[in-house]
């Protein structure tokens, strides 16, 4: 509120000289404050509100719609889009999908695909999983040992399949 001050209250001061009275400065264009505000008079001046919920700004300064992605991506995923879908006090957010190669959705979180867990190699061989956007895993070798059937000649040379 503007402090009061006697010669800005005379200049809004309304009467015969004798009787004077308040000019309501809200009356018209509701007093020069945000059109989403309250305008309050006071003797002399008037007061500007607060913006509503899902605005920022002020009454005196105006109100812009504040965007629900604005902070923390709107609570989505960070690897997702995070997209308006309302505005003022039932403003929201809703989130895209995950990228290929992830699995979730943009709202519970995205993880990366593991090819190896859905598909695994053969026991004892390594699996080495693509990074996404690929959603594929690759087998390596496996080495074994094989028995020859000749006496007394065991070997445990590895021998590789492909």
């Amino acid at each position: 509120m503007a402090p009061y001050n006697v010669a800005s209250t005379i200049r809004q001061a309304l009467g015969s000289g004798v009787t004077c009275g308040d000019v309501d400065e809200c009356a018209a264009a509701n007093g020069g404050c945000d059109r989403l505000t309250v305008c309050t008079n006071t003797v002399g001046a008037r007061a500007c509100g607060g913006c509503p919920a899902g605005y920022k700004g002020s009454g005196e300064t105006g109100c812009k719609e504040e965007s629900a992605c604005a902070s923390n991506n709107g609570g989505c995923d960070a690897l997702t889009a995070c997209v308006d879908t309302g505005t003022g006090a039932g403003a929201g957010s809703a989130c895209g999908p995950c990228p290929a190669g992830f699995t979730g959705n943009g709202t519970s979180g995205c993880v990366d695909f593991d090819a190896c867990a859905a598909e695994p190699c053969a026991a004892g061989v390594h699996c080495e999983d693509s990074t996404a956007p690929l959603m594929t895993g690759t087998c390596g070798k496996a080495a074994v040992t094989r028995a020859y059937t000749r006496p007394f000649l065991y070997s445990t040379e590895p021998f590789f399949c492909l």
